[in-house]
């Protein structure tokens, strides 16, 4: 999970956050076993005050979802005139060694419009 905020008045740009480890390590019943966790059902977690879903039994896939402090589950609220809409940004790299710099690229150069 990597947290953001969404700052209107600073050009409608996303601020990164902190990026959790393998949530499997902090979600209650995760496991990095895969035996054991091939079975175990989605739950809900929470990283840095953000809300997820943690998906135990894919730990090994290198994804990053993204949240906002306050928001629905897998959510990322970006404030607009016209409303809250809500985002949830995933990003995966089949990599043997991952790149999250190309999430953190992407992020930077995020703007919301109305």
């Amino acid at each position: 999970m990597l947290t953001l905020s969404y700052h209107p008045t600073d050009g409608n740009r996303i601020t990164v956050g902190t990026l959790s480890e393998n949530c499997s390590n902090f979600t209650p019943g995760g496991t990095q076993n895969d035996l054991l966790a091939e079975t175990l059902p989605p739950k809900q977690s929470e990283w840095d005050d953000v809300n997820f879903i943690c998906d135990l039994a894919r730990f090994t896939d290198n994804q990053i979802g993204t949240g906002t402090v306050g928001s629905p589950i897998n959510t990322t609220t970006i404030t607009a005139n016209k409303g809250h809409p809500y985002l949830f940004l995933l990003f995966s790299d089949r990599n043997i060694v991952p790149d999250e710099t190309i999430l953190y690229n992407a992020l930077d150069s995020f703007r919301a419009y109305n």
